[in-house]
């Protein structure tokens, strides 16, 4: 159900640029022909479907994750996959797509990392002060 008229329904417009990129002002972004150099003192672990992977639901992340996670038409480079020390897989009936399987395994490392007392949970006025860019809590209330 959509209602209102914040969001058009025009598959041409969108929010602009600026306005998305608003979320991002804390990830860092690398292009780097060897992107392990880059992280020191992290556990590299693979999303990736093979023989050995863990499964979603009952896998442990480590402290310092870094997840690598291949493209949507194919899998990991063996070239990476080595510096991979965990292999995960998301129990799904169909493949997933690259921006739904980082949000999987970010969000069931929070619930995990919630469910452990290592992360206080976010209420919902928390949430709805969260600054999303493209709309202003203060000037709401």
């Amino acid at each position: 159900m959509v209602y209102g008229d914040r969001v058009s329904l025009n598959p041409n417009h969108r929010l602009p640029r600026e306005e998305r990129m608003k979320g991002y002002a804390e990830v860092d972004l690398y292009q780097f022909d060897y992107p392990f150099d880059c992280f020191k003192n992290v556990t590299p672990v693979a999303i990736e479907i093979v023989e050995n992977s863990e499964s979603l639901p009952i896998f442990e992340h480590p402290e310092n994750p870094l997840y690598v996670f291949g493209p949507e038409d194919g899998g990991i480079k063996q070239t990476f996959r080595k510096y991979c020390h965990r292999f995960v897989s998301i129990p799904t009936r169909h493949c997933t797509n690259l921006s739904a399987a980082v949000y999987i395994i970010l969000y069931d490392r929070l619930i995990k990392r919630v469910q452990a007392g290592l992360e206080p949970v976010q209420t919902i006025t928390q949430s709805l002060r969260e600054n999303r860019g493209y709309w202003d809590y203060q000037q709401e209330t």
